[in-house]
């Protein structure tokens, strides 16, 4: 396929990840926010019925435990990265401010199964030191193994419509040489 700068660099796709955590991050601030202001409503509103600070302290005292916040977190990312990456924009927002896109192995845009694969495969590709996104520097493709085992390729979106405009200028250019050779 395509030139080597069509494949996204390491350091290319290390910037998105870190914009997307930023966004992740605030997202997740937003809503902790919203879910506090919510609980403060309500004991407000319990408290103008004629509740007692007594009465109050299991709205006080409800949190969301670290187990279930991390729960939480971790299908909010999920969500963000799979259906980002499988819709049509094909890039979560970190991964589009840098220019860069994910198609599948046919150069579509993916799934939401096969982006949710993506997602998950990141657990193997954190395990030793990272070593499955440190791949990307030494594959053909700029693949870390998380791309490899869902069979997908990030690319800047740049190269790769060249790539594609380049692509069907070729198989219109051999359409007419097959129906220039019929036509003899």
């Amino acid at each position: 396929m395509g030139g080597e700068k069509m494949y996204a660099s390491f350091w290319k796709r290390l910037l998105a990840y870190c914009l997307d955590l930023i966004v992740v991050w605030l997202i997740f601030f937003v809503l902790k926010s919203a879910f506090y202001r919510i609980r403060g409503i309500y004991a407000q509103h319990l408290l103008n019925q004629g509740a007692s600070i007594e009465d109050l302290k299991h709205v006080i005292d409800f949190d969301i435990s670290k187990n279930v916040a991390l729960i939480l977190i971790l299908i909010f990312c999920w969500l963000y990265f799979a259906l980002m990456e499988s819709s049509r924009r094909q890039a979560t927002w970190g991964k589009k401010w840098v220019g860069l896109i994910v198609v599948n192995e046919m150069y579509e845009r993916l799934s939401f199964g096969k982006a949710s694969a993506r997602f998950w495969s990141k657990m193997l590709s954190s395990l030793i030191l990272c070593a499955g996104y440190i791949m990307v520097l030494f594959t053909p493709y700029r693949q870390s193994l998380h791309d490899k085992i869902a069979k997908t390729y990030v690319v800047n979106q740049k190269q790769f419509q060249k790539y594609l405009t380049d692509r069907d200028a070729n198989l219109d250019a051999g359409m007419q040489s097959v129906k220039a050779v019929k036509a003899l």
